[in-house]
């Protein structure tokens, strides 16, 4: 036992470290409370009955202001309701309700307006006082009519006899604010019965009249004061703006005491503070809280007599309690420790894999195996990570200009990217350039035969005649030069077709300087204007042309295509972008999307009808056809079989002397490929899901993973993920974990294994993670389960 615990923290010598720092800084804190546990008890629970108090009154302020607040704004919808107001306005309401006895045939119909407009108003009360709980009942008291509409109360309460007489006299000289609370009346139900109703007062929209609400006191006790109440020897009592008792839970022994203290004070209460007050040889600790609100004030008084009486009986405890939390953080600390070290074993076992020069260790040797820190050698396989990044970083960065240079090559004369492509190299190379308004220029170097031989002065002379040519474009311009291949110079920048003027006399301010600075001659040629970067193609062979006729024009020229061109034909502006993003949804096989890029593609093409020859249009669909015979060969496809063409596609679009009808014949051909292509797609990730699963049931299982199944399939792991998931509508991992899961109740049942035999014939490192997983599955324990099958059978 004890070699195999030495033999362990030599392997695991940061976990044992873990466990005796982690049971230092525990028991420390643990003894030092014990022993300062007791002599801080007592004012410790003193400070926590004060701050149960205080919390106490905090939540039952809270709650009783929630009440009236709900209250008020039931009370502001009444008011905004127009039958109240019509009913106070009432013209000659007094006269009809002083009406007795027979009624005159002229007075019936305001009379019955009046009275609906009445029922209306005890509707609207009536609702008032179901909207809350605590609402004993409502009146409004109409002083212009003289007299008070009243809703039902519960219990009958409140009625002709016994109500209060509800007067403008009876309020005080100044009243400031409303609502406006009275103090606690006593309301005679029946004979032996009296309720406790608390009268809230409202200014209704007359400017005489008022809408008393009764809160029924008892109940707000009872259902919020009594339910927040978390102490059995607990007494609370609410006072009034003027200290008259409000609510109460019966203690008026204590209320009297309370008082008399008050009146020698002169009733000055201080919320902020607790205090100890003695009554009948009873320490009672009192605090208090005052709405802002209501102007009440929540008294709430504690008994701790008794609860310091159960400090003795704690005495004992401390030694028990000590000594089991010794047992419990021994135990938490290896169980916090396992947790703490599990990602450290896994990074460093995923390092220990990844490291082809790590030897394999033998756990059956005798041989005493070393004890190593795990911190330091994360550590050092990060720092050999982080360097071998750098390393890759800094070639990155020395290949850049050379990657730079074969995108701008390819931008100009063969452009294959779509626009977002484009967008992100330039971000990534720096190239500040917008894809519109485009003009291009040539230059081409005139070398003697003589000056060939001199490599490297001819370099040289690159380097130079590069650094003149970016130098006086960027100062006027956005755009970029390349070296297209020896003695040939592309200057692409940023212009509308006015600046070509501009344009040729920078050209020939170049010729000059690179003339009289580094004396070479130069011939520059300069295409017409892109609207796109995807007419770029197009401008360069037109400057390579214009460039060609130097043997008329001369040498050492500018040349403008326009001007020695014969004829100024229109030209087609070949949709590109939108050649590219059709091309991409035929590889995804996306038919729909394809069609609708395609119809862009003809709209583009129909703008330029009226200027084009139907020749130029039949050659751009002649170019979209490459481009799909190109997507083909991409994909490996013959492109006439597919189509059941017994002709090449091109013969067979020669023939087609109608626009409509080339339209028709290539939406026909778009929709086959695409359609083709997703079928493809599918059965072949039928297949490898197919092989995968059958990969799953013939390998052991412990050996399979996503990357394992992946590379023997020859596809990449996130490729292969996706296609699994779309297939099985699951992900591959939780299959596996099902299947794994499933196996393991096969071998619990079928054989005398061990729970972590099973988890290791399942690949599972930690036998405590398969325990848990097949919990979350099965919901219960692997142990549980093989039981509960012998139970049964």
């Amino acid at each position: 036992m004890f070699k195999k615990l030495l033999a362990a923290k030599r392997k695991r010598n940061l976990f044992f470290k873990i466990i005796a720092y982690t049971m230092i800084v525990s028991l420390l804190p643990i003894l030092l409370l014990t022993a300062f546990f007791y002599h801080n008890m007592k004012s410790s629970m003193e400070e926590e009955i004060r701050n149960a108090s205080v919390n106490y009154l905090n939540q039952t302020v809270n709650a009783v202001e929630i009440v009236i607040q709900q209250i008020n704004r039931s009370f502001e919808q009444l008011t905004l309701d127009k039958a109240v107001r019509d009913f106070e306005g009432f013209p000659r309401g007094n006269y009809y309700e002083s009406i007795h006895g027979s009624i005159d045939a002229e007075d019936l119909p305001l009379l019955h307006s009046y009275v609906y407009s009445k029922a209306n108003v005890l509707l609207m009360l009536n609702n008032l006082k179901t909207s809350n709980d605590f609402i004993y009942s409502v009146h409004l008291v109409d002083h212009a009519k003289g007299i008070v509409l009243t809703t039902t109360s519960p219990d009958g309460g409140i009625d002709e006899n016994n109500q209060v007489k509800l007067e403008q006299s009876e309020l005080p000289q100044q009243v400031s604010a409303y609502p406006y609370f009275k103090e606690t009346l006593r309301i005679k139900i029946n004979e032996n019965t009296f309720k406790k109703v608390i009268p809230v007062i409202y200014k209704s929209t007359g400017k005489s009249n008022e809408v008393v609400v009764y809160l029924d006191a008892d109940k707000m006790y009872q259902n919020i004061i009594r339910k927040l109440e978390n102490n059995k020897e607990h007494t609370f009592f609410v006072l009034s703006e003027g200290k008259k008792l409000l609510i109460d839970d019966g203690n008026n022994k204590f209320y009297q005491k309370f008082n008399e203290i008050q009146n020698v004070r002169g009733n000055s209460l201080n919320p902020s503070q607790s205090e100890i007050i003695e009554n009948e040889s009873t320490n009672m600790l009192v605090t208090y809280k005052t709405s802002e609100l209501l102007g009440w004030t929540f008294v709430s008084a504690v008994n701790v007599e008794k609860l310091y009486k159960s400090i003795s009986h704690m005495n004992g405890l401390i030694l028990l309690t000590a000594v089991i939390l010794l047992t419990l953080t021994l135990l938490l600390t290896v169980l916090t420790s396992r947790t703490i070290y599990r990602p450290i074993y896994r990074m460093v076992a995923y390092i220990r894999s990844l490291d082809s020069t790590e030897k394999p260790r033998n756990s059956n040797s005798n041989e005493q195996q070393p004890h190593y820190d795990e911190l330091k050698w994360i550590q050092t396989s990060f720092e050999a990570a982080v360097e071998d990044r750098m390393g890759l970083q800094a070639r990155l960065n020395e290949s850049l200009p050379a990657y730079k240079e074969k995108f701008l090559v390819s931008l100009v004369k063969n452009n294959r990217y779509s626009t977002e492509e484009i967008t992100g190299r330039m971000q990534l190379f720096g190239i500040e350039v917008q894809l519109e308004q485009l003009i291009l220029l040539n230059v081409y170097v005139e070398r003697p035969d003589a000056a060939a031989s001199d490599f490297k002065g001819n370099n040289l002379l690159k380097l130079q005649l590069l650094d003149l040519l970016n130098y006086h474009c960027m100062q006027m311009h956005r755009g970029f030069v390349v070296e297209m291949y020896d003695d040939l110079f592309t200057i692409v920048v940023n212009g509308d077709e006015h600046d070509i003027a501009q344009m040729i006399v920078l050209a020939e301010q170049l010729k000059d300087e690179a003339k009289q600075q580094l004396d070479l001659n130069c011939t520059i040629g300069i295409g017409q204007h892109c609207p796109t970067v995807y007419h770029l193609s197009r401008a360069f062979e037109e400057a390579e042309e214009a460039v060609r006729y130097r043997s008329i024009v001369g040498t050492g020229e500018v040349i403008y295509i326009d001007d020695v061109r014969l004829e100024s034909a229109p030209i087609l502006l070949y949709p590109k972008d939108k050649e590219t993003l059709l091309n991409n949804y035929i590889k995804k096989g996306e038919g729909d999307h394809a069609i609708r890029v395609f119809n862009e593609f003809v709209k583009d093409l129909k703008s330029q009808e009226a200027k084009t020859s139907f020749c130029q249009l039949q050659r751009a669909f002649i170019q979209l056809m490459v481009s799909f015979m190109e997507t083909a060969d991409h994909l490996r496809l013959d492109l006439t079989k597919m189509m059941h063409m017994k002709q090449e596609p091109y013969y067979v679009l020669l023939q087609l002397k109608d626009f409509g009808a080339i339209i028709d014949w290539f939406e026909g051909m778009i929709t086959q490929m695409a359609a083709y292509i997703h079928n493809a797609f599918k059965s072949k990730n039928h297949h490898y899901i197919e092989k995968a699963i059958e990969m799953m049931e013939t390998a052991q299982l412990e050996q399979i993973t996503l990357t394992w199944i992946a590379d023997r399939l020859h596809l990449n792991a996130s490729y292969f993920s996706r296609i699994f998931k779309e297939k099985k509508g699951i992900s591959f991992v939780d299959y596996l974990t099902k299947k794994r899961i499933d196996t393991s109740k096969q071998l619990l049942i079928e054989t005398n294994m061990k729970v972590n035999e099973i988890s290791d014939r399942l690949g599972y490192t930690q036998v405590n993670y398969f325990i848990r997983i097949f919990k979350e599955l099965t919901g219960t324990t692997p142990g549980e389960y093989r039981k509960s099958f012998t139970a049964k059978h």
